[in-house]
């Protein structure tokens, strides 16, 4: 009995290398570089995000992203189609860029967002974590610090 569970969590452990991989992001930027609330034309962010998505199934998931400012202050975002069904079918490695936007930033209650934390940003910054649609996340990038002040 011993020998079979070994062999199977064996075997688990050498079928984890074809498992669906999770996607990677990484943040190269946001815009604009500060913003102020209350202000239509200077509360809105463009977060650029580089993706890589090992077997092609990142477009139909979600792009989640997280303002550091507030404990659970997501923004969901649906990611488009990036492949063919051909492409996902065949498990095609993927990579590019998306824009992301929050529409009208605004204050919050504050608190502290368990995601930004763990991933080290900053209280005034925004995570991005992107899920494909098999429910892989990626482990989540974050923006620098973006101030954040009230119109006068």
């Amino acid at each position: 009995m011993r020998k079979t569970l070994v062999a199977a969590s064996f075997s688990a452990l050498l079928c984890g290398c074809s498992a669906d991989p999770a996607p990677v992001v990484e943040v190269l930027g946001a815009s604009p570089s500060a913003l102020t609330l209350g202000r239509d034309d200077a509360n809105d962010l463009t977060i650029r995000v580089h993706y890589e998505d090992a077997d092609g199934d990142l477009g139909g998931g979600v792009a989640e992203i997280h303002d550091c400012r507030a404990r659970d202050l997501v923004t969901a975002l649906p990611i488009p189609a990036l492949a063919t069904p051909e492409a996902v079918d065949e498990g095609v490695t993927i990579a590019g860029e998306l824009s992301l936007r929050v529409g009208d930033v605004g204050a919050v209650s504050p608190g502290t967002s368990a995601v930004c934390e763990g991933l080290g940003a900053p209280a005034t910054a925004f995570c991005v974590i992107l899920q494909d649609v098999s429910g892989n996340r990626s482990e989540g990038d974050c923006t620098g610090a973006i101030p954040i002040t009230a119109a006068p």
